[in-house]
């Protein structure tokens, strides 16, 4: 379980968490914004405690989604984008992509 004795970078602890998510199944999802992540109880997005630009990495995620289909959607909000990450898959896809102003949630309709 995630976020257990205190702060931290490892599977155990989170640093900075900011959103979150629930599935139908009960799990909770974590945008741990510090850490540079997305773990649930394990890492399943991101390079814990490793920041960057590329498609395997964050820079402060703030905010998460799932669309019916099964895909993540992350607010990077350090690299001004919104990335798409199927689960088990090692690399994520740029779905959106400019200049934000402190972005810290989102929310829409990612169905299509």
């Amino acid at each position: 379980m995630a976020g257990r004795a205190g702060v931290g970078s490892t599977s155990e602890k989170l640093n900075g968490p900011w959103g979150m998510y629930v599935d139908n199944n009960a799990i909770l999802y974590v945008a741990d914004r510090l850490n540079h992540r997305s773990p649930s109880g394990v890492t399943i997005a991101g390079q814990s405690g490793v920041s960057g630009p590329w498609s395997y990495q964050f820079n402060n995620p703030t905010s998460l989604t799932f669309d019916q289909y099964g895909y993540m959607y992350v607010l990077d909000a350090g690299n001004s984008r919104v990335q798409k990450w199927s689960i088990g898959m090692a690399y994520c896809v740029t779905v959106v992509s400019g200049s934000m102003s402190n972005p810290s949630a989102m929310h829409g309709d990612f169905s299509n």
